[in-house]
């Protein structure tokens, strides 16, 4: 018998024919030293309706606030209390992502920047801030209590503290280290103010000078930029950003951002335009130990594990792409904004589908091979997640199913899939066996598991037995 290794993470090659290894809805978890394996994988967290918003438009951003939800969907900001009710409080235009921030005011303001325009709610008021020195921004954080935003020339100003309604006509300063102007502003371990450009980021740091808040930190040269502004995100006290090479970096205390993307995902950003680059679009979200980044465009979603520092992806049923872009955690509860409906979701460990789409767990292995020998695939043994199936009238629930399938070519073409029952509810000792696979070939096999099937679904160990093998 073979042990067949279905893999820890997504990093299909350039060709298949190196590797087409896939984690799809399904991430690895650590299964420690007294574990059955030492790397089960399971499928993501399916999630439900938390409200009922509706809009043709993408939610676009939100953020928490005491017992409140803060966001915007499609043209409306609304407000969100602790029971999903909500209010409509204003209106801005556009559809793209918007940046979001909060001071620390006694009934905190929440600062908006979108559209080159910078709004202000605080309770269920909202207003654009129309003061000149606004100018034109591009991003906005808080920090020590004052909004920063920047600017694409460089230049970035601060409102007083806790008072975003107020800026000081010499509250400004500008990145000068480097011409690339700037692209957004983020809080960089919780003190330090980091500027980044398309090319470089400056930190800079609030000395409280009265002659200037903000002063660069002199000696530190960070030369690696983005042109993603709202994939800059914070993970695990770490800032991760995809950098204008197209490469993902996560940057820790020493300032110094380091390659964390497998070439799969590096590939996958390679084929996009610069347009697309620039709307890329990253969140995180905290799921039962584990922490994640997640990062999408238009075509696919990838998502980082801290936990286990390994990449897997997600795809919502037909689309290519997860179809949430925004998370917060609110009330004991992990919200989720759709990307392009005005919708929200709650994540449920205990629902498998996407608020009753399916959500296909698909799970593709590193090449199986002999070579330059033939060997006859006469049986595949899998031992997953099995006994789950529930009480219902739907048979992917009350008998969940997973399928097995191979590919000779890379991943080209796929064999038609032979379906083996995942055991209804109870039955804990069920066996999923596979026999006569055919002959793999010098080019080898990719084995494929996939299951439509909403309920926990994980794989723990595989063997192949194999014969005829032939030189």
């Amino acid at each position: 018998m073979v042990a067949i290794n279905f893999g820890i993470s997504s990093n299909p090659a350039r060709d298949g024919s190196v590797s087409d290894a896939r984690l799809i809805n399904a991430f690895v978890e650590r299964g420690g030293q007294d574990a059955k394996t030492p790397a089960p994988v399971y499928s993501t967290p399916g999630y439900k309706r938390f409200n009922s918003l509706d809009s043709p438009s993408g939610e676009r951003g939100m953020i928490v606030v005491g017992d409140s939800i803060y966001t915007v969907i499609g043209t409306q900001v609304v407000k969100i209390g602790l029971d999903g009710s909500f209010v409509i409080i204003g209106g801005i235009t556009g559809t793209d992502p918007v940046f979001m921030a909060r001071n620390n005011r006694t009934i905190p303001q929440v600062g908006i920047v979108a559209n080159g325009q910078f709004f202000i709610a605080e309770g269920t008021s909202f207003a654009q801030v129309t003061d000149p020195d606004v100018g034109s921004p591009n991003g906005l954080i808080s920090i020590d209590g004052y909004f920063v935003l920047s600017q694409d020339s460089g230049k970035f100003i601060w409102t007083d503290q806790n008072d975003g309604n107020t800026i000081n006509a010499l509250n400004f300063a500008t990145a000068e280290s480097d011409p690339d102007g700037l692209t957004r502003p983020f809080v960089y371990g919780n003190s330090d103010l980091a500027l980044f450009g398309t090319e470089t980021i400056e930190i800079w740091r609030n000395t409280g000078n009265v002659n200037g808040i903000f002063e660069p930190l002199q000696g530190i040269n960070i030369t690696k930029g983005t042109i993603s502004p709202h994939t800059v995100v914070e993970v695990d006290n770490a800032v991760i950003f995809v950098d204008h090479l197209g490469m993902v970096r996560r940057m820790r205390g020493d300032y110094n951002p380091v390659k964390i993307s497998p070439v799969g995902l590096d590939l996958a950003i390679s084929e996009l335009s610069r347009g697309e680059i620039k709307t890329l679009k990253a969140m995180t979200y905290s799921f039962q130990g584990h922490e994640f980044y997640t990062l999408s465009s238009s075509q696919f979603t990838w998502e980082f594990d801290a936990a286990t520092e390994q990449w897997h992806e997600r795809e919502s049923y037909q689309i290519g792409r997860w179809n949430i872009s925004n998370s917060v955690s609110f009330n004991g509860k992990t919200i989720l904004g759709h990307y392009n409906i005005g919708r929200l979701y709650e994540m449920d460990v205990d629902v498998g589908d996407e608020d009753g789409e399916h959500m296909i767990f698909d799970i593709r292995s590193p090449i199986t091979h002999a070579f330059p020998k033939r060997v006859l695939a006469e049986k595949m043994e899998i031992s997953m997640v099995v006994g789950q199936g529930i009480n219902s009238n739907n048979p992917l629930l009350s008998n969940p199913q997973v399928s097995l399938s191979h590919s000779k070519d890379g991943g080209r073409t796929w064999s038609p899939g032979q379906s083996r029952s995942l055991g209804k509810i109870g039955e804990y000792r069920k066996k999923l066996t596979w026999r006569n696979l055919g002959e793999i070939k010098e080019g080898g096999y990719i084995w494929r598991i996939t299951s439509a099937s909403p309920v926990l679904r994980g794989i723990l160990l595989a063997d192949l037995t194999i014969g005829g093998a032939e030189g």
